[in-house]
């Protein structure tokens, strides 16, 4: 299967169950039948197209998430919904991705700093080509609320191929009690048989006094270990969680397109820098009922 041929199709079966936001109000603790179902918003295009990250909430109950296409050039949306004393809501777009070095396709959920700014990343755009037909190889921006109401785009990151990885995964990213931001890459790191535009990443970006950022590839993946990093990871006290969605050594019947079936990993740091990552399970698909392909949180 082709990259694009890949994400058209996670990208029509994700939109399919989330094209809609929806809130369930249980008005009773045990009264399923009550449940009530509330559209807050339609999409129509110019406000966005195709969410499906999860939301997050802001101090005054706000909601905010990104539309993977739509917005003014069609290249995808950060959009912002405020509720209403009457009980509706208003969606308003935050920013309109250009479609070049700012970032195309944000399709992982959103994350707040203390100070309110919001950052994300996008599948493409940016810096290089890694995919054909589409520009740069995906981004790390931030967005920053200005006085007047609007915000400002700033891209903190352009990913640039192999070597760093590409294609940031939809999980999104964490910070670390640092301010660090860590996320993973689809693709990128370790070309192999079946990983020809490389295995994937986990990458750490971090911020400089002058305020720009460093980018260090933490890890890159390879099939007998897990690849194309799928989720978000999840932080201890200095050690690194995630999923990925093929590899980790099981070469079975539910596996063949895909040689294994997935994997949970762990990245424990090393005091030369390095990290080294150990294998806490790798699914076997229907053989052994522990399911097959994890891509969720």
């Amino acid at each position: 299967m082709t990259n694009n041929k890949f994400w058209d199709a996670v990208s029509k079966t994700l939109a399919a169950v989330t094209v809609t936001l929806v809130v369930t109000l249980m008005l009773t603790p045990n009264a399923w039948a009550a449940i009530k179902y509330k559209t807050l918003h339609k999409f129509h295009g110019k406000d966005g197209s195709l969410p499906y990250s999860s939301l997050v909430l802001d101090t005054a109950g706000s909601l905010y998430g990104t539309a993977s296409h739509g917005g003014a050039y069609g290249y995808g949306v950060v959009f912002k919904l405020t509720s209403n004393p009457d009980g509706r809501w208003t969606e308003s777009v935050l920013y309109s991705f250009g479609g070049a070095t700012d970032g195309i396709y944000p399709g992982a959920p959103l994350l707040f700093d203390s100070a309110g700014n919001l950052y994300g990343t996008t599948r493409y755009g940016g810096a290089g080509t890694c995919v054909s037909g589409y520009s740069g190889c995906g981004t790390v921006f931030e967005l920053t609320p200005n006085p007047d109401g609007s915000w400002s785009e700033t891209v903190l990151y352009s990913f640039t191929g192999v070597p760093d990885g590409f294609v940031p995964a939809f999980g999104g990213m964490v910070f670390d009690e640092s301010g660090n931001l860590y996320g993973t890459t689809h693709y990128g790191g370790n070309v192999s048989t079946n990983c020809t535009n490389g295995c994937g990443t986990v990458f750490e970006l971090e911020a400089n006094p002058d305020g720009s950022w460093t980018e260090s590839v933490l890890y890159r993946f390879d099939e007998p270990n897990g690849w194309n990093a799928f989720g978000p990871v999840v932080l201890d006290a200095g050690n690194i969680y995630g999923i990925t969605s093929n590899g980790g050594g099981y070469r079975g019947p539910d596996c063949l397109d895909y040689p294994g079936c997935g994997a949970v990993f762990e990245l424990t740091p090393n005091p030369d820098g390095s990290w080294t990552e150990n294998i806490l399970h790798f699914f076997t698909g229907q053989e052994n009922g522990d399911g097959v392909f994890p891509t969720a949180d």
